[in-house]
């Protein structure tokens, strides 16, 4: 447990040289889940009616909605996923300034390296997410296996310029042995996540004003979470290297 303890040292004790790569996905992910909050319709159900009726007549609202803004939400949807994978890309940069150097860099100089590698997370995180999901078709713990063996590569892309095979490739070979506690690390910092929102979720709903922050709440949660599981990953690529 010392690397996932020393990794929730490590975020916290740089957490202001590190927050400000999450927040561009943070703050569009609010906006974009305001946006679509306000344009969805409302659903009349009739009090008296039966719950089969009512839960066809709220499948029905909202896949009517979808087909109606397919395309808005494709592009929200797009927009959050790279503004995501720009975020785990450069904590990788910030890592290795923090851990060789001492010397963060600010987000703009960060962001500067990672814009021409865009394309190359994107086709990464495009082909891991269809393995990912495959893997949880079977089972959670297979699904969870595939991410953990897979999330190196981010780092090999923003430290080492390769491409999206050979990242995903380089990814597998590092965490060949130790896909086993890569998974447990990975599991529990899912785990964590879902148990921290939920609990959150309810302390804030019995508030008059908590539901307003539930969703910023949650998205910040998910930001810190990623910050330490990223790092996890990254204490294992500075191990391989060795």
């Amino acid at each position: 447990m010392d690397q996932f303890n020393s990794s929730w040292r490590f975020v916290f004790k740089n957490f202001k040289d590190l927050i400000s790569f999450g927040l561009p996905w943070l703050i569009f992910t609010i906006i974009s889940v305001i946006l679509i909050a306000n344009k969805l319709p409302k659903i009349q159900i009739d009090e008296s009616a039966a719950i089969d009726v009512a839960t066809n007549e709220i499948i029905s609202t909202l896949t009517q909605f979808y087909e109606n803004n397919a395309s808005q939400l494709f592009v929200i949807e797009l927009m959050t996923n790279i503004l995501f994978i720009v975020f785990i890309a450069s904590l990788s940069i910030q890592f290795k300034n923090i851990s060789n150097t001492k010397n963060p860099q600010n987000f703009f100089k960060i962001l500067k390296k990672i814009y021409p590698k865009i394309p190359y997370l994107f086709i990464a995180s495009f082909i891991t997410g269809i393995l990912v999901q495959i893997g949880f078709l079977i089972l959670i713990f297979p699904g969870v296996y595939l991410f953990a063996r897979l999330s190196l590569y981010p780092i090999y892309i923003s430290l080492e310029d390769k491409g999206p095979i050979e990242s995903i490739k380089c990814s597998w070979n590092a965490t060949d042995e130790f896909g086993a506690k890569l998974t447990i690390y990975t599991l529990l910092i899912f785990i964590l996540l879902i148990v921290t929102t939920i609990l959150t979720s309810s302390l804030l709903a019995l508030t008059s004003i908590g539901l307003t922050f539930i969703v910023p709440v949650i998205l910040f949660e998910t930001v810190i979470f990623s910050m330490v599981l990223s790092y996890i990953y990254f204490s294992l690529y500075l191990f391989v290297k060795k």
